[in-house]
């Protein structure tokens, strides 16, 4: 698979992004994030194994 070149940002990119980094985080909607569930506690592998490997 071919890698892409990476893109660069237009002015009018860079300069939203400069404006949203001048805004107290107070200010910033993150209404429409999903919320990250707590993780703290997840254990790997106790899902994806094979049947006859369960115990």
């Amino acid at each position: 698979m071919k890698e892409e070149p990476p893109r660069t940002l237009t002015d009018r990119q860079a300069a939203e992004i400069d404006a949203l980094a001048d805004l107290p985080e107070e200010q910033i909607d993150t209404s429409d994030i999903p919320e990250i569930p707590n993780w703290s506690d997840a254990r790997r592998g106790l899902l994806d194994q094979p049947p006859a490997t369960r115990a």
